[in-house]
């Protein structure tokens, strides 16, 4: 599998806005907190206009229209600059054209200050993408292929880099809400010796391709009827604002990376330290969901990973394509 790298100003302002405005859940505070420290607190208009972007952001989202996405990063993140705001007006009114135009030129001054602040900017790709391309490293995403498929048959990941405000002691984050073969991935400032970091961040975008492959694949047909035939545990409460759907999805590809099998199989600095942290309030988790209580899906996660790690381990070395055995003996472990 071949990655495509590409950033652009207009992508990055994009988020930057987006991220500000906290139109959605997943928008990042810590990220935030650091912009405003570094460029002073926001004017008035500037609350104005974030509230502005915040409705046009939510009356779109990441929702379809006859199939297609209508979640406006889509544009920024996957067009040249020149072409950006006439795909745009394609999507929004004209007058939420003019407003986000209007935002933009709002948030000009202060976005600057953040962009030169990231330069040189190929610094942070070049060292991530030596150890992205190391053999290891490949020969993961080659695994992951064979453990989710690859029924479309992508040869090529577009990653869209977004410039993380973290310095060199954070790892990557990313997304996989932009089309079929494309991802986003938010880079820190890192330096060449934080490897782990580093190796991490790769587990973060095997992450994100892994929801790719999974949604290429035939897995929510096989959910679903599983759903349908079995009597299955809600499990919705883990994380109210996603669907059962999503949240096996999560889990499944979190039991690969960026902490499961692969990682533990292939990063050169073996993340176990994570599945041990807090290891002694597992068994008490353990305990409670037998009762039937709740537990968070981050603690969730770590918990599916220790149940299921033998099962994902032997699909890993007999080179298996999760199938719907192993989503059975999943939707078990959930019922528990």
């Amino acid at each position: 599998m071949k990655f495509n790298v590409k950033y652009t100003k207009l992508g990055n302002q994009f988020f930057f806005i987006s991220n500000l405005s906290e139109w959605h859940f997943s928008c990042r505070p810590d990220y935030n907190e650091i912009w405003i420290k570094r460029t002073g607190d926001l004017t008035r208009k500037e609350k104005q206009s974030l509230q502005d972007f915040k409705n046009i952001m939510t009356k779109y989202g990441f929702t379809y229209r006859n199939k297609k996405s209508v979640y406006i990063g889509n544009i920024f993140y996957k067009y040249p600059e020149e072409s950006i705001w006439e795909k745009l007006r394609w999507l929004v009114t004209k007058k939420e054209l003019e407003k986000i135009k209007e935002i933009f030129n709002i948030f000009n001054p202060r976005f600057n200050k953040i962009w030169r602040s990231y330069k040189p900017f190929g610094a942070r790709i070049k060292i991530f993408e030596n150890v992205l391309y190391e053999k290891r490293n490949v020969n993961l995403f080659k695994a992951l292929e064979i453990m989710l498929g690859n029924k479309k048959k992508i040869k090529c990941i577009n990653i869209f880099i977004i410039f993380s405000p973290h310095d060199f002691d954070a790892t990557a984050a990313g997304g996989a809400n932009i089309g079929d073969d494309s991802i986003t991935l938010e880079l820190p400032n890192f330096k060449s010796k934080n490897e782990s970091d580093l190796e991490y961040s790769v587990g973060v975008l095997a992450h994100e391709v892994g929801h790719i492959l999974f949604r290429n694949g035939d897995y929510h047909t096989l959910i679903k009827k599983i759903i349908r035939k079995k009597k299955i545990k809600d499990i919705s409460n883990l994380y109210p604002r996603c669907s059962v759907l999503e949240i096996v999805e999560e889990l499944i590809i979190e039991l690969l990376v960026p902490i499961g099998v692969l990682a533990q199989k292939f990063y050169k600095f073996k993340p176990i330290q994570y599945l041990f942290l807090d290891l002694d309030s597992l068994g008490e988790y353990y305990l409670n969901l037998k009762k039937g209580s709740k537990i968070p899906l981050r603690k969730y996660r770590k918990y599916l990973i220790w149940q299921l790690y033998p099962l994902t381990t032997h699909y890993l070395y007999k080179n298996k394509k999760i199938d719907k055995n192993f989503l059975s003996t999943l939707f078990k472990t959930l019922s528990m």
